[in-house]
């Protein structure tokens, strides 16, 4: 398991991103044991974040950006993560491979959300997750947050088997507790192949 105290650490001084790392650690907390994928991972740190939080999964950091896995050996001391540089919409995976997915702030900005959504629930294990996060204050105005979320909403009912809304998260180290939704900093899917 990675030894996040120091990530951690510097993470609380920075309350930005503070609500951005809890979702990996809540996401992990759902999650079953085996692979998981954090697609989108750029620096890894929420792939650290998540396997500090569950000894049971093992992740993945998934990034189309070669620069930023590459860097993401730097921000994170230890080498136990394992990264794979790729595009979403082609995941080099067999079918049936991973217990939980996590996409936090990378749907919106997809080329093809259909087919990263559609490559998720191939890769999944049935009865796994795929936890879907986006902001809602930071989105450019072309990407209307009720359209995103209703797209979203139909992939997820197309696709997959279930999903749910989440109304919050909470980080049990900091005690803070964000709401979650439309009208909120983020939007939460998830969805259960």
């Amino acid at each position: 398991m990675i030894e996040i105290v120091p990530l951690w650490n510097q993470i609380q001084k920075r309350p930005d991103i503070l609500m951005h790392a809890s979702i990996y650690q809540w996401a992990a907390k759902i999650f079953q044991p085996g692979w998981v994928m954090d697609l989108g991972s750029e620096m890894g740190i929420g792939a650290a974040l998540m396997e500090s939080v569950n000894e049971e999964i093992e992740v993945l950091a998934y990034d189309i950006n070669l620069v930023s896995l590459q860097a993401s050996t730097e921000c994170i001391e230890e080498k136990v993560i394992k990264r794979i540089q790729g595009d979403g919409a082609f995941l080099p995976l067999g079918s049936n491979t991973l217990t939980g997915i996590c996409l936090v702030n990378t749907i919106h900005i997809a080329e093809d959300p259909e087919k990263i959504l559609s490559e998720c629930c191939r890769v999944l294990k049935p009865g796994s997750h795929a936890v879907i996060c986006i902001p809602t204050r930071q989105l450019p105005v072309r990407w209307h947050i009720k359209t995103l979320s209703e797209n979203i909403h139909n992939l997820a009912v197309e696709l997959f088997s279930d999903f749910f809304l989440p109304d919050h998260i909470s980080n049990e180290l900091t005690g803070h507790k964000w709401e979650l939704g439309l009208d909120a900093d983020l939007y939460v899917t998830v969805c259960i192949k």
